[in-house]
């Protein structure tokens, strides 16, 4: 019997919890003096990553779970193909390449293109949130990657013109710097990232 697709959406919210609570700890232990700057952030930056891979697995698991009708979204999906196992839907979908990438998103979009009719949900977002993946796929190649590209792109996207302090200048402290209020950028880039699931979820 399938299972409703926003089961999706409630495990990527409790990882989401996860991450924030573990970076409140990290900002306490920050205020008690225990960690530098620069401990900071590298915590920031590795809670990103975390939650980059939470957001990849989830939109692998509402993929995989669509095609083989394992989950089941309101309205309906009709996939192209007949897929009776995950394994075989792996398989397929990985083809000679040695994983699948879900970010950035224009992959997930043109791989569900050729698999599900209209590409839905997966053709379903707006631009506001292709936008914000985009935004976390380039702060992920920052982080993971470190390369004098990822980098310059980084700056090209959130650095030039923005007026920021040279903490913020960086991966790790550009996350942390405020996004609006008491929010900061990380936990404003989660937010989006479970409307986004949500979205797709439903």
């Amino acid at each position: 019997m399938a299972n409703p697709a926003l089961n999706v959406s409630k495990s990527l919210s409790g990882r989401a919890r996860t991450i924030e609570l573990y970076i409140r700890r990290v900002n306490e232990a920050a205020e008690d003096k225990v960690l530098t700057n620069f401990d900071l952030d590298i915590a920031y930056a590795g809670a990103f990553l975390h939650w980059c891979t939470a957001l990849e697995r989830s939109l692998e698991q509402l993929f995989v779970g669509l095609l083989t009708s394992r989950l089941v979204i309101r309205g309906g999906v009709s996939p192209l193909i007949e897929v009776k196992s995950d394994r075989v839907a792996h398989s397929i979908l990985k083809g000679d390449k040695r994983y699948v990438d879900w970010i950035p998103y224009d992959h997930t979009s043109t791989r569900a293109k050729a698999f599900l009719s209209g590409g839905r949900p997966f053709t379903r977002l707006e631009r506001p949130q292709l936008h914000s993946l985009e935004k976390t796929h380039k702060l992920r190649n920052a982080i993971a990657h470190n390369s004098a590209h990822s980098l310059k792109v980084f700056k090209s996207e959130f650095v030039e013109g923005a007026g920021l302090p040279t903490w913020q200048q960086r991966p790790g402290g550009y996350l942390r710097g405020q996004h609006s209020g008491s929010q900061t950028r990380i936990e404003n880039l989660i937010g989006e990232g479970l409307i986004v699931v949500k979205i797709l979820c439903t």
